[in-house]
């Protein structure tokens, strides 16, 4: 399978993402001795784990009806400039090739784990996290981001910067994919340092709508957690700035 280069091309942005999430991770990413053993409940399936915590899976970011006709006006030619090359054809492939029941192959290639680890104060915490069923090579795409895409206007709630993409400096940048309800399991890969992460995500244009995508930055060995890293606005909202990770 053909790779991609680490540099994203000038038309494929990295993917904005801003989630909260709780304070522990901080020390579970910057401090070794914080990690404990990967553990699996049960060999639960993706839906099942979907269905126990009441969430909807599908494959694709989600368009009612009512706003489709909006946002697709929003798809100018220089947003679906990169259709039209090598990645943007293997983005296209996954676009079409997830389905909503989890049984395509690239919801094959992954799975969900329990992750347990220690926070500052000794307690233990039980979060979930994605996992290499087999080796993925450097460059496979890994799946399309799930959620609704709603206008940021219309988010509310104390969790309303949980699990969202944002579309800056782009037509929809009053836009974004809403998570929290619905979704895939890419939702499940966590934050990590940049100099560690083995998954990038890239915004892409495609048909009516925006997307984000997730594709290996480098080989991941089978069993290994797939994480990236959120970027600077995660920080912002969590009130940490980088430098302080």
């Amino acid at each position: 399978m053909s790779t991609i280069s680490n540099s994203i091309p000038d038309n494929q942005q990295p993917a904005k993402r801003v989630r909260k999430a709780p304070s522990h991770w901080n020390d579970y990413e910057t401090n070794p001795k914080a990690r404990k053993t990967t553990v699996r409940e049960k060999n639960q399936s993706m839906l099942e784990v979907f269905a126990s915590q009441k969430l909807r899976y599908v494959a694709d970011a989600q368009v009612s009806p009512v706003r489709r006709e909006k946002v697709s006006k929003l798809m100018t030619p220089s947003c679906q400039s990169q259709t039209d090359t090598p990645e943007g054809q293997r983005f296209i492939q996954c676009i079409q090739t997830m389905k909503d029941d989890g049984s395509d192959v690239y919801a094959q290639a992954v799975e969900i784990r329990d992750v347990v680890f220690k926070t500052p104060e000794g307690a233990a915490v039980l979060e979930k996290g994605l996992f290499a069923k087999r080796e993925i090579k450097k460059g496979e795409v890994i799946g399309v981001y799930g959620g609704k895409l709603m206008p940021l206007k219309d988010l509310k709630g104390d969790d309303r910067f949980d699990y969202l993409f944002e579309f800056p400096e782009t037509p929809f940048h009053k836009w974004c994919i809403d998570g929290r309800e619905m979704g895939n399991y890419t939702r499940y890969m966590n934050h990590c340092n940049p100099k560690n992460e083995n998954v990038s995500s890239v915004e892409f244009f495609y048909g009516d709508r925006p997307r984000v995508i997730f594709v290996a930055s480098k080989t991941i060995p089978a069993g290994t957690q797939l994480m990236y890293d959120y970027g600077p606005e995660y920080w912002k909202n969590k009130g940490i700035t980088p430098s302080e990770l």
